[in-house]
């Protein structure tokens, strides 16, 4: 028997079960981690169209209003002279 045969057959008689557990082992752990990315990502896609929906009716709700109102509205925030 040559020497890569004979590390073949330790490798493959005695470490495989351990090396095949470690391989199952970094899959779960790297599946994890993209599930937690995903879901975070998800989160964050979610809060960003809140977001947007609320600043789209805010602005519908600024330019629904006439001039008179937005000016009164605006007078609240500035101080008087």
């Amino acid at each position: 028997m040559t020497i890569p045969s004979l590390i073949w057959e330790a490798i493959s008689g005695q470490f495989l079960p351990y090396i095949i557990a470690g391989v199952v082992a970094l899959g779960a752990y790297f599946k994890g981690r993209k599930d937690v990315n995903d879901e975070r990502d998800a989160k964050e896609e979610r809060a960003k169209t809140e977001a947007m929906e609320t600043s789209r009716d805010v602005k519908d709700a600024v330019a629904a209003k006439t001039d008179a109102a937005r000016r009164a509205d605006l007078s609240r925030w500035v101080r008087p002279e």
